[in-house]
């Protein structure tokens, strides 16, 4: 036998219920691991208007909401592990699933320079990482060698490439929790170049011709017409009262000393040589 009182007492009560405020949960958050700025998808529902995401203590607004799904961007946290929840009104979802913040992969957009020469300073071999969400304690690896490094802010950081060989070389940021940043190319370049050649010192039976350019290291051969200075007694193969010789001054600077056999101009060919055959393009200029 139905009983008609406890059907109207039901009844009273569920009008008396406000409008949404019907039980509502979470099903899922995807993805479950999430740097800080990304967005987080979470299921489950009936979802309202003025719906929150607590995230630990912290009250986040939703960007998107709808019946059965909302999405919102992942706080400034310290990275760890967090319990996530929804909130409307004075209710608070019975269940809570576990939000892992983790720090923003590191990007690279840009090193200066992204070309090194092979031979220079220091000072010429000082790099310049312009990216995004360096976090403190990152490191710089070069080649997947750590190097000394200063970390300027969270989008930059300045380093100094060691001696290396010539050829590509990869640079990459990493936190300490291991997250690492896609690997950057850095070009050290080892083919010399000659600029410029300009007389030097005048003497009686000898002048100099300063050559400049780049990549001239100390163990530099220099060939004149083909020649090499190093091997031969002048650039026509005799003597011309006393031995031609190339004078290493720095990385931009040699001295060519030459004993002209007469005072008749002539064409001549330079080409600068380094170690592993790589040479300059031949610089042409008309001297005694």
């Amino acid at each position: 036998m139905v009983n008609f009182r406890f059907l109207i007492l039901l009844f009273c009560v569920l009008i008396s219920i406000p409008p949404g405020a019907a039980a509502f949960e979470i099903v899922s958050i995807s993805p479950s691991t999430a740097a800080i700025g990304s967005r987080v998808s979470v299921t489950g529902g009936p979802f309202e208007e003025g719906i929150r995401v607590l995230v630990g203590d912290l009250e986040v607004r939703p960007a998107v909401v709808a019946e059965r799904k909302l999405a919102f961007d992942v706080p400034v946290l310290p990275a760890g592990d967090y319990l996530l929840a929804l909130k409307s009104g004075d209710r608070i979802t019975a269940r809570a699933l576990i939000l892992k913040v983790v720090d923003p992969q590191p990007v690279i957009l840009s090193l200066e320079p992204l070309r090194v020469d092979l031979c220079s300073s220091a000072e010429d071999r000082r790099i310049t990482v312009n990216g995004r969400d360096f976090a403190a304690g990152a490191r710089l690896l070069v080649d997947g060698a750590q190097l000394p490094a200063e970390r300027i802010s969270a989008s930059r950081i300045d380093f100094v490439l060691p001696e290396l060989t010539a050829g590509l070389h990869r640079v990459q940021v990493v936190h300490p929790d291991g997250n690492g940043s896609l690997p950057f190319a850095v070009l050290i370049d080892g083919v010399p170049e000659i600029l410029s050649v300009v007389p030097g010192e005048d003497r009686v039976v000898s002048y100099d011709l300063m050559i400049y350019g780049r990549n001239f290291p100390a163990s530099s051969d220099l060939l004149v017409n083909g020649v090499s200075v190093q091997s031969s007694l002048s650039t026509t193969g005799k003597s011309g009262g006393g031995r031609e010789t190339v004078k290493f001054v720095d990385c931009q600077t040699l001295v060519y000393t030459r004993y002209p056999l007469d005072s008749e101009p002539e064409q001549l060919s330079l080409t600068v040589v380094v170690p592993g055959a790589e040479r300059s393009t031949p610089f042409y200029i008309t001297a005694p």
